[in-house]
């Protein structure tokens, strides 16, 4: 519900403007005496307005507190820690969101735990981590006598070491793994409509080609939002960088550096040398804010462009039970031949979609089998059927225009770009569409999105068609 309300329109930028003040004023404030000279920094009160001394603190920031070589090294820790969450919160999500094993909430539930246990806690365990990787596996060997029984047999004692002291390794591999990337990824992989996932299936894509083509792009706003905590929360780390490292000179971090820059308890006051040196560390972070803005054994692949005669459809006591009190198909059997059109009729909820779903291989069936052009199918994959579906709300990739998502199975099969633009050309001829190829589905219509499901089965020239609810 949108009301329009002065008052209240003008307590809501009331308290936008409160909230931009309390963010920018120590922004401000370090600004303002970066720009001061040694007499005006020293003066009560400072004053809050800029002076003319910036580049010159800022030149002796640089050069007092050796900024350059520390910059580079904030900024290698920074990306690396943010792509390794990343990748791995948007791995482990993948994994626990569509993937159908045993033990994936109790993985998740341990990750999430570990969000009441940040750095700062488990700090001497990661550092005993970090001075030996493979302690945690000598200890196996130790405890299970593996080490023993080698040096019995062969005289060679096992001493696995691997120093992660004094290393860009030993700075961020602690720091990679995030519980809140992995939540926030599983959050919005379970918005993922199941339609979409089982048009990647019915395309012919792997489940890794289905989290690049598919997934990742998808999430790229979730992605941004993500990397722009981490690195910020990265470039902000000065405890673990301070006790993993005692190589100051070659893998100190800007923040760390900072300290350098503080005036000695009995040394020259000159904090607006320490508030440019704030500012040109503070920089990297305020920049990494992103802004808004039917077929037999050889169906499976969609290599050729010659049309492809239809298949035969053998269904034979077919049952489908999603418990065991709950019979959805009661059994059917069905013989269609090679290139006969049929239609299922019947009221709602009478299990016509979850039939298709079977032939298509996007449902288990829990009896008989269904055989196509007299191969039992039952056991293959959707991309292994040699069949071709549009659904019922036609789970069109949105990231994709209308040419992508129309040859996104030729893709997947590998089929070479000019064949793939061409029989790509030919369809949407045929359905109307050769002038909204560079559109996205959100731009077309609904009549137009249906016609570009119908030609993303069509290209692919399948042995069987199958339309849930095509009227």
């Amino acid at each position: 519900m949108i009301e329009r309300s002065p008052v209240f329109d003008l307590l809501t930028y009331l308290a936008m403007g409160i909230g931009l003040i309390l963010v920018f004023t120590p922004f401000w404030v370090v600004f303002i005496g970066a720009t001061l000279s040694l007499p005006e920094v020293a003066r009560v009160p400072m004053q809050l307005w800029p002076s003319d001394q910036l580049f010159e603190n800022i030149a002796t920031a640089w050069q007092r507190g050796d900024l350059g070589p520390k910059m580079v090294n904030s900024l290698i820790v920074a990306v690396g820690v943010t792509v390794g969450k990343i990748v791995i919160a948007s791995l482990s999500a993948f994994s626990i969101v569509f993937f159908n094993y045993r033990a994936r909430m109790v993985f998740f539930w341990l990750i999430f735990i570990t969000l009441m246990l940040p750095l700062e806690v488990r700090i001497v365990p990661t550092y005993a981590i970090a001075a030996n990787a493979l302690s945690p596996l000598q200890l196996i060997l130790d405890v299970t006598g593996l080490t023993g029984l080698v040096q019995m047999l062969s005289g060679v004692e096992i001493a696995l070491n691997w120093n992660l002291l004094n290393s860009y390794e030993g700075m961020i591999l602690p720091l990679v793994a995030t519980a809140t990337g992995t939540f926030l990824y599983r959050q919005f992989f379970m918005t993922i409509p199941d339609e979409l996932v089982e048009a990647g299936k019915m395309d012919g894509s792997s489940p890794m080609q289905f989290f690049a083509d598919v997934l990742i792009p998808l999430s790229r706003t979730n992605m941004l939002a993500l990397a722009t905590i981490m690195f910020v929360s990265t470039w902000n780390q000065y405890l673990w960088p301070l006790l993993v490292t005692t190589d100051r000179a070659n893998f100190g971090t800007a923040v760390m550096q900072l300290k350098a820059l503080v005036p000695a308890q009995n040394g020259t006051p000159d904090w607006n040398v320490t508030m440019a040196g704030a500012l040109i560390i503070m920089l990297p972070r305020s920049s990494s804010l992103p802004s808004c803005s039917a077929g037999s054994s050889g169906v499976s692949s969609p290599a050729t462009s010659e049309d492809t005669p239809m298949a035969a459809i053998s269904i034979r006591g077919v049952k489908k039970r999603y418990t065991p009190k709950t019979l959805v198909i009661h059994g059917v059997d069905v013989e269609i031949e090679a290139g006969e059109f049929v239609v299922i009729l019947g009221p709602s909820g009478c299990g016509k979609s979850t039939l298709l779903r079977m032939i298509a291989g996007l449902e288990e069936i829990t009896e008989g089998e269904i055989a196509i052009e007299g191969r039992v199918v039952n056991r293959l994959e959707p991309r292994e059927r040699g069949c071709a579906m549009v659904f019922q709300n036609y789970a069109l990739y949105p990231h994709m225009t209308v040419r992508q998502n129309i040859g996104y199975a030729l893709k997947v099969a590998k089929v070479p770009r000019p064949e793939r633009e061409a029989r790509v050309d030919k369809v949407a001829q045929i359905v109307g569409l050769l002038d909204y190829l560079d559109r996205r589905p959100a731009e077309l219509s609904g009549g137009q999105r249906q016609r570009v499901a119908v030609a993303r089965a069509m290209v692919r020239n399948p042995r069987v068609f199958l339309f849930d609810e095509p009227l």
